[in-house]
């Protein structure tokens, strides 16, 4: 994903519409697009350490849990929470065959 892309999620997540002329600017602003970059990087990993139920200052993740987050857009609020009920009820046949009905999965578990 190119970085103007990453800007726009950064502002749609916290419900901001931003103009184009505005991303332009941050573009042109080398302290300011890394800053953005830096804060794009924080919210995937608050994202992350939301999903997979770990404490805010974590760091670390298993290579699995990177594979399943590569997947799913870490800016949209309601994929989080749909993505942290699935993996909470991972080893629960009956709880994730639910929840997989309900956002209409054809399931066969």
């Amino acid at each position: 994903m190119e970085k103007r892309e990453k800007v726009k999620q950064i502002y749609n997540k916290f419900g901001i519409t931003v103009k184009e002329d505005c991303i332009d600017g941050i573009m042109a602003n080398k302290e300011r697009l890394e800053g953005m970059m830096k804060l794009y990087k924080e919210e995937e990993i608050d994202s992350m350490n939301y999903i997979f139920g770990k404490s805010d200052d974590n760091k670390y993740f298993t290579e699995f849990e990177i594979e399943l987050a590569s997947r799913i857009d870490l800016f949209n609020r309601n994929t989080i929470e749909i993505r942290k009920d699935i993996y909470k009820n991972r080893n629960n046949d009956k709880e994730l065959r639910e929840i997989l009905e309900y956002v209409g999965v054809e399931v066969n578990i």
